[in-house]
């Protein structure tokens, strides 16, 4: 146990899942949402970690990054091509801090 407890606590470590923070950024939210998605995608269809990797053409740094949701080291355009790779079925929904959907305000020309 204390093997695996040094081995947890050592700086740069990736295998362990990250939260999102209760003052996450819109952004933030979309990144980790997306992560959650593919994450769930890969449970769901048994794929191992290499599996993945090579669906997506990434090494499996970038892997566990997604996996255990490190959303500071991933970038959004490129989580959303993930999904789309992986046909994921998607819906993103975004609310604002009250909990209240948030809207866009209409445009008129």
């Amino acid at each position: 146990m204390e093997k695996v407890i040094k081995r947890m606590t050592r700086p740069g470590y990736r295998r362990i899942n990250q939260g999102l923070l209760p003052n996450a950024t819109t952004e933030e939210k979309l990144k980790y949402q997306l992560c959650q998605n593919i994450s769930r995608h890969t449970r769901e269809n048994n794929l191992a970690e290499k599996e993945l990797g090579k669906k997506l053409g990434i090494d499996q740094v970038k892997v566990e990054y997604i996996l255990f949701a490190h959303i500071n080291k991933l970038i959004l355009g490129e989580l959303v091509a993930y999904v789309d790779n992986l046909h994921i079925p998607l819906e993103i929904k975004i609310s604002s801090q009250d909990g209240r959907p948030e809207t866009t305000p209409h445009r008129t020309h």
